[in-house]
């Protein structure tokens, strides 16, 4: 299953994938970043602190390319069912990530991939540049439909558990009236 997030910032976008205001306090685990300057310091706890001012420039910058891209930050969520959680290793997890971007067309240009680490609830969130490394925009033309059947089929290629039903969200974490209506 796949949630696509269209936005202008990439700096909240950043500090919610990384859960840097931990509001659930969640584990978070960098998988792979390619074309942003991945610049932290160790914390105290022995955690990371990420510049997400210099991450965010580097979006920003490569944005700039092509300023008739107002909406340039593409928020993925990716999730699997509990269930395939025992073979869902961070290999396997960016493995059906990257065929993901690439039959949706997410190839050259930045991103970076977190794993939130829940045991019911295997996801990563990408953060993904709409505009690529030459300056031209990613193509977002029926790409909700064409994510459902990406997703479909690479659940299928690599026998997946198909979900059967909303088990990702649960309604006591819902903050806003925006996403209650969604989750109903």
């Amino acid at each position: 299953m796949a949630k696509i997030k269209t936005g202008d910032g990439f700096a909240g976008t950043l500090i919610y994938a990384l859960d840097l205001k931990q509001r659930n306090h969640k584990e978070v685990r960098f998988l792979a970043t390619e074309g942003v300057d991945l610049r932290f310091t160790h914390g105290k706890d022995g955690k990371p602190n990420y510049d997400i001012k210099a991450m965010s420039r580097d979006f920003h910058l490569q944005a700039k390319l092509n300023p008739k891209v107002s909406k340039p930050v593409k928020h993925i969520f990716l999730s699997w069912p509990e269930e395939d959680l025992s073979r869902l290793t961070d290999q396997e997890m960016m493995s059906a990530a990257r065929e993901y971007m690439k039959r949706m067309g997410y190839v050259n240009t930045q991103f970076i991939a977190v794993r939130h680490l829940e045991k019911n609830n295997p996801h990563l969130h990408l953060v993904i540049n709409a505009v690529n490394n030459d300056g031209r925009k990613i193509s977002d033309s029926n790409e909700r439909i064409r994510s459902g059947r990406i997703c479909k089929d690479i659940t299928f290629e690599r026998n997946f558990t198909f979900g059967v039903h909303k088990s990702v969200s649960k309604a006591e974490d819902i903050t806003s009236e925006k996403e209650r209506a969604r989750y109903k």
